[in-house]
């Protein structure tokens, strides 16, 4: 696998984790007074995206993919989730490979005065946007990969129990004196 399949995933983890955690340096520039005046709470203080059960999950996932579904217990959507992982970095080194061999035949073109060489050239090109590409959809995925860690990590207290509210809706049919059927919903509450 070629340094530059792996190296935009690492700068992509890097860049989430530079953005999400709350960078606490060793002082505040807030004066103790002010503090004292603030209506914030230090624990709201410390809250960002990666804190909690929904931060870890997203977390494990932006690291490794799959460790958030696992650390959410949800073990069937691993093949899902490695598919989409494993599908896209396996486009990645199909490109990759296209685009060296063809950068190899337009050098060797270039050299030899073949005429062929303009194109070579257009299919190098479109070999490297193939591989560019592929580097995109790739950190899309692992993206996604650790939205929806996020996600089912907040929704696993998600209470779906059958009366959810103060009121009912329910489906109506209603027969009139002159035998006409109508149907509409109801609501009571």
């Amino acid at each position: 696998m070629p340094l530059r399949a792996i190296i935009l995933p690492v700068i992509l983890v890097i860049t989430a984790i530079a953005v999400a955690i709350p960078l606490s340096a060793q002082g505040s520039a807030i004066p103790d007074s002010a503090r004292a005046e603030s209506v914030r709470t230090a624990d709201q203080d410390s809250k960002g995206l990666f804190t909690g059960r929904p931060g870890k999950a997203a977390m494990y996932s932006l690291i490794l993919p799959g460790t958030g579904q696992i650390y959410n217990k949800s073990y069937w959507k691993l093949p899902i989730v490695y598919g989409a992982v494993g599908g896209t970095v396996g486009l990645l080194v199909h490109n990759t490979k296209q685009h060296r061999e063809l950068q190899e035949r337009y050098r060797i073109s270039i050299e030899t005065r073949d005429p062929r060489s303009n194109d070579i050239r257009r299919l190098r090109n479109q070999a490297r946007k193939n591989q560019q590409t592929s580097i995109l959809i790739l950190g899309i995925v692992w993206a996604l990969n650790s939205a929806e860690a996020f996600v089912d990590a907040h929704l696993s207290t998600f209470d779906v129990d059958d009366d959810l509210g103060w009121y009912q809706v329910e489906p109506l049919i209603y027969t009139s004196d002159e035998q006409l059927l109508q149907v509409g919903i109801a609501i009571s509450f």
